[in-house]
């Protein structure tokens, strides 16, 4: 059975299949001709018969009936069997070997006979059920029609047996030269065939060798195929070359988007590091809120005292002069903090702002990356298709273009979460820009506030200076200062409120960065996935081998 799995065996059987099938139809064709001619001449023969005997009775009209009969029944025999009967125009048998006297009537080719009078039939014998022929003729005289009938056997049994004879000795030799025309053309046939399955067998192989060539000396169906063939080993190589390059070209991109993820990552930290200071800030901007409150306070207490004592005035006075003093210094400490906590928050915003454009960047190389995986999948598929047209002699290749596909998929599917943890990093660091600027404009209200502070201290001062140069005034004085510390009390209350809003504002800031952190790690993560994946295909590819120098 093994041997009908070359195209050669399976096309000599076809060929010699057809040739014995031709010869079978010849010799048929053959012997009806020479079996309808021997049966026309077998007519002819018993035309003669009957016309014969019809002028011998037309001659000899007052014949004997006995010698007719003896002469029909005895001494004519046509072939081997043949022999001449006697009917009437009632079906009556009137000389007959075997049923003389009978009446056959009612039997089909007799009735046939006596209707039609004259000419030929060829009908069954209902003794040996086999064929017989009869020519046949009406002597109107007599009221007679002469039958002369023989079997076609009698006739064709040895032309047919030496007929089938030649024909078989005929028949084997036109076959034994038909199969050896056959097998040496299919040996030149299928020679190029087989240089193509051996080339095909050699690039599906472990070394895949996809530099050989079949050598073409046709212009023939075969030729065109090897051309085809070698068309699809140049395109096949072509193919492994550009897919080479294209994962060389994504471990490179992985890499540098590796080391942007690292780089964004060391921003983050800085950012984390500054947002940490700024909280810093933010809680020393609250512990001196908290010592203004608590001079005001004492301020306040004094402005009471020196309404309900008078006597008291000067040393009061001299008190709020110098509580008034540390509060001017504490506000410009303020201030001066005020001022570090605006410029880290503006350093911030411009580090977050950065860190979005690196984003944005990271997202272009991203893009690469998925426009190249796209195109390794678009050549995995045309690799596919024409894998599909070289039939079994692809199936290699199909394989290869399904991996090649699944890689590609893969690289697909990683830079998809790539661009999810772009655009996540993007949201959180507006986010993070937003939340810095509002910070910043909480700081300047503070700045104003401590401002306004500073102003009512000097107002406090002038005041005492006032006290002491005018005691007289002394009540009036008291109460615009005790109006006045009033309203340091309330802007230090506002004041306070701020510190807590901004230390609010860089608890979340720093929230935000973390999160970002961690996203930079899984994107770093999915960069390195995506590097194995490029070093999975190169070595996929790498099995094929190229021309020197590619």
């Amino acid at each position: 059975m093994r041997i009908m799995n070359s195209v050669r065996s399976k096309m000599i059987v076809i060929f010699a299949s057809l040739l014995i099938i031709a010869v079978l139809i010849v010799g048929l064709f053959a012997y009806n001709i020479a079996r309808h001619s021997l049966l026309e001449a077998v007519r002819a023969d018993l035309d003669s018969y009957v016309q014969q005997f019809y002028i011998f009775l037309e001659a000899n009209p007052d014949m004997d009936y006995d010698v007719i009969e003896k002469l029909c029944n005895k001494d004519i025999v046509i072939g081997k069997s043949g022999f001449i009967f006697v009917v009437d125009t009632k079906g009556n048998l009137l000389i007959h070997k075997k049923a003389q006297g009978e009446n056959w009537a009612d039997k089909p080719y007799i009735r046939e006979i006596i209707t039609k009078k004259e000419g030929r039939i060829r009908y069954i014998s209902p003794k040996t059920h086999t064929y017989k022929i009869a020519s046949y003729k009406y002597l109107k005289d007599f009221d007679w029609i002469i039958v002369a009938s023989a079997f076609e056997n009698d006739f064709l049994a040895a032309p047919r047996a030496a007929l089938i004879r030649n024909l078989t000795v005929a028949g084997i030799v036109i076959v034994i030269i038909g199969t050896l025309f056959i097998f040496f053309f299919t040996t030149l046939l299928v020679k190029p065939l087989s240089m193509i399955t051996e080339t095909a067998r050699e690039i599906a192989s472990q070394a895949a060798d996809l530099t050989r060539k079949i050598k073409v000396t046709s212009r023939d169906e075969i030729g065109k195929l090897a051309e085809a063939f070698n068309g699809i080993i140049e395109s096949t190589h072509s193919m492994v070359l550009r897919i080479r390059n294209s994962a060389d070209r994504v471990a490179a991109s992985s890499q540098d988007l590796s080391s942007s993820s690292q780089e964004v990552n060391a921003s983050a930290q800085q950012i984390t590091n500054s947002i940490q200071q700024i909280s810093k800030g933010v809680t020393t901007q609250a512990q001196k809120t908290e010592e203004i409150s608590r001079i005001v306070q004492e301020a306040t207490v004094s402005m009471r005292q020196v309404a309900s004592n008078a006597q008291q005035a000067a040393a009061a006075s001299k008190q709020a002069s110098m509580r008034a003093n540390e509060g001017r210094k504490a506000t410009t400490d303020t201030v001066e903090r005020m001022e570090e906590i605006t410029n880290v928050v503006n350093t911030t915003t411009e580090v977050i702002k950065n860190l979005s454009q690196q984003s944005q960047q990271i997202s272009e190389i991203n893009e690469t990356v998925v426009s190249i995986a796209d195109q390794t999948n678009l050549l995995a598929l045309n690799a596919a298709i024409e894998a599909a047209r070289a039939g079994e002699a692809g199936r290699g290749f199909a394989v290869v273009a399904e991996e090649i596909r699944k890689l590609a998929e893969g690289s697909a599917k990683a830079a998809g979460k790539i661009s999810g943890l772009i655009r996540k990093i993007q949201t959180m660091s507006q986010e993070a820009v937003a939340s810095a600027e509002a910070g910043s404009k909480k700081v300047v209200e503070g700045k104003n506030a401590v401002n306004k502070a500073s102003q009512a201290l000097d107002e406090i001062i002038n005041s005492v200076e006032h006290i002491v140069a005018m005691v007289n005034e002394i009540a009036v004085a008291s109460q615009q200062q005790l109006k006045s510390t009033e309203r340091i009390e309330a802007a230090v209350g506002e004041v306070a409120n701020i510190a807590e809003e901004s230390a609010s504002a860089a608890q979340e800031t720093s929230s935000s960065i973390e999160e970002q952190s961690a996203s930079m790690e899984e994107m770093a993560a999915s960069a390195g996935e995506l590097a194995r994946l490029a070093i999975e295909l190169k070595e996929s590819v790498a099995k094929f081998k190229l021309k020197e120098g590619e």
